[in-house]
């Protein structure tokens, strides 16, 4: 039987890159990648310089297919229904570009939904003259049902799509999204899941969850490498689906008409199986167990000695919670982002964020953080609080 790695906190450090001068309590921004899959990269990269013409023609192709297959056993389904982007950003777009939608048309997502996403909805709506409907569901989950009927009593009969958020960018909750999902197949309407924080934080089996596309990226809470982003599709959706960069590739079945994007750099999707690897030398239940405790303590921890609000439900916590600054950050004129330029000032990383018009912090937790971090932010939202 193998040792699975579990003495968390700083003595992770040791497997990152992460400068030790920092402190840093937003994880779930950017991720950090380990040394491994750095090394993984860096290997992919230098055998490309070695042979350009065999690695491009014959070995790519092999490995993204066995890198699609990790990544589909991961996540409960095949491999050749994931194909590989550069982000999740991308692959919104690969979805949402490829509908043929009719004018007046309805696609239903949250009124928080990823910035990102709001900007395709503007392009995609814009040009065929279609609606971009926006529900507003209870913040803090406090009651699902609420949260579902949001979503269902704003269908119509010109309901195409219903975008969801498996966790909410904005507050870093997990979302109840499989009753939307049921009731939305049954009515012959399809859906499209935003995973960016999910693979790695959520567990799920993508093969039952009954969604038409599920995208996301692979560098937040897996830790490939920046740029591996990906699309799930489900059997009946597969044969729709376009890549946005038109190139020799375009006329191959699905997946394999995203594997060609242009001649660029391809080692992010070739370290999904590395980081799949590097996960599986941590016990999964501690792993879970230790951001997620990590995380309820930081946030009533924060709350208590800001002397402010953690209204959570546990349940929809994961790896990320929102807690609500005091009321001398809630000033209009007071710049989420300076805020967070404030603190990196002061050597600490974090997410500030707007949720219904109040700032929050949103908190992240990961196998190196530890109690300390997030007393070195409370100490610091005090220096930037006693300037105010």
């Amino acid at each position: 039987m193998v040792n699975k790695i579990s003495n968390f906190g700083k003595d992770m450090y040791k497997y990152f890159q992460l400068d030790a001068d920092y402190t840093y309590t937003n994880h779930g921004a950017f991720g950090a990648i380990s040394k491994v899959v750095t090394q993984c990269a860096t290997a992919h990269r230098m055998s490309i310089q070695k042979n350009p013409q065999l690695y491009f023609s014959k070995k790519l192709p092999e490995y993204i297919e066995q890198n699609a297959d990790a990544l589909g056993e991961y996540l409960g389904a095949k491999g050749n229904h994931i194909a590989f982007t550069h982000s999740a950003t991308a692959s919104m777009n690969a979805v949402l570009r490829s509908l043929s939608l009719l004018s007046n048309e309805e696609i239903i997502t949250d009124v928080n939904v990823y910035p990102a996403t709001a900007r395709i909805l503007d392009f995609v709506c814009g040009r065929a003259n279609c609606r971009h409907v926006k529900v507003t569901p209870p913040t803090f989950i406090d009651n699902v049902d609420d949260f579902v009927s949001a979503y269902l009593n704003v269908i119509t009969p010109r309901t195409r799509l219903v975008i969801l958020e498996d966790i909410s960018a904005t507050t870093g909750l997990v979302q109840p999204i499989e009753k939307i999902i049921v009731e939305c197949n049954k009515q012959g309407i399809a859906v499209l899941v935003d995973g960016a924080h999910s693979v790695g934080s959520v567990d799920r089996d993508l093969s039952t969850l009954g969604a038409d596309w599920y995208i996301g990226c692979l560098h937040k809470w897996l830790g490939a490498e920046r740029g591996s982003g990906y699309i799930y599709a489900s059997e009946s959706k597969k044969d729709t689906l376009r890549p946005m960069n038109i190139s020799r590739n375009y006329y191959e079945p699905y997946p394999n008409n995203f594997d060609w994007p242009g001649t660029g750099d391809f080692s992010p999707w070739l370290t999904v199986k590395e980081a799949i690897a590097f996960r599986n030398t941590f016990d999964e239940e501690n792993f879970y167990d230790y951001c997620h405790n990590l995380v309820m303590w930081a946030s009533n921890y924060v709350a208590d000695s800001l002397d402010t609000q953690f209204i959570v439900p546990e349940r929809f916590v994961n790896y990320m919670a929102p807690v609500v600054l005091p009321e001398e950050f809630q000033n209009k004129a007071i710049d989420s982002k300076d805020i967070m330029n404030d603190l990196a000032e002061l050597n600490v990383m974090a997410k500030i964020d707007l949720i219904n018009g109040r700032k929050y912090v949103r908190l992240s937790a990961y196998i190196y953080n530890e109690e300390d971090d997030y007393k070195r932010l409370v100490e610091a939202l005090n220096i930037i609080k006693e300037k105010l």
